[in-house]
């Protein structure tokens, strides 16, 4: 169809002799002043007008086309985000070591002194969390386990909604491309007796033994999506953790 005869069916087929104007994709309606109630009356015409549902449809694909576009702009903002305090910790843990913080102390706050955690990431001064752009609140310590070799490791955990699976597979996709650095991914979620859960551990490139599950350097999307089903059943919180453990020691 030519534009003219698009034009005219705007003009007269869609709301008789009342004036139609189209801007965009947005429908503006300029009333008479001799007819105005009928012109307000027609509003209530079927939806499968053919003018009207070109315009609908044009809407509702801009709509979509505009959340798929915002949800991936938040993806790759997460991956920032995470990304430069995962990377920022296995570059500096040594120095992190010699700041000697007791065992099982929050550094998240240490770390936004350091300028390691991006000011956008916390929402009130001197709390123990910060907060990426989906709003999950992120925790990271230090910790020495209460065992003969004392294993020393960091830790840094994201909250997740069960279901999340699209920012899980992010998650997952941020720690194969840190593989060499990490020692485990896994996942913990509170269980109904007021325990935890600790589940699919999948584990970098120095840990990944011949008996290991699963390991990171070769994790798919597949297999990524499997593990992410952990905490679909979770009705409380579910955390997904990046651990490093860089030295043993008595």
């Amino acid at each position: 169809m030519q534009a003219e005869s698009v034009d005219k069916l705007i003009k007269f087929s869609c709301f008789g002799d009342k004036v139609c104007v189209v801007v965009g994709s947005f429908l503006f309606i300029t009333p008479p002043a001799r007819d105005s109630a009928a012109v307000w009356a027609s509003f209530g015409r079927p939806l499968n007008s053919p003018t009207l549902s070109a315009h609908g449809v044009t809407r509702i694909g801009a709509i979509a086309g505009y959340s798929k576009a915002m949800f991936k702009y938040k993806l790759n903002k997460q991956n920032e985000q995470i990304g430069s305090i995962l990377d920022y910790v296995t570059l500096h843990y040594e120095d992190l070591d010699r700041i000697d913080v007791p065992n099982g102390t929050n550094i998240t706050r240490l770390l936004t002194k350091l300028g390691a955690i991006p000011l956008e990431m916390i929402k009130e001064q001197n709390s123990n969390y910060a907060y990426d752009v989906f709003n999950n609140q992120i925790y990271i310590y230090h910790n020495i386990e209460n065992t003969s070799i004392k294993p020393q490791y960091y830790g840094l955990e994201v909250s997740i909604d069960k279901n999340a699976y699209d920012i899980c597979r992010n998650l997952y996709q941020m720690a194969k491309l840190r593989s060499s650095m990490l020692w485990i991914t896994q996942f913990t979620k509170d269980n109904e007796s007021g325990g935890t859960n600790f589940g699919n551990r999948v584990f970098g490139d120095s840990y990944c033994t011949k008996n290991a599950t699963y390991c990171l350097k070769a994790l798919t999307l597949e297999q990524m999506h499997e593990l992410c089903s952990y905490c679909s059943d979770s009705s409380d919180r579910c955390l997904f953790v990046f651990l490093w453990n860089y030295k043993t020691g008595g």
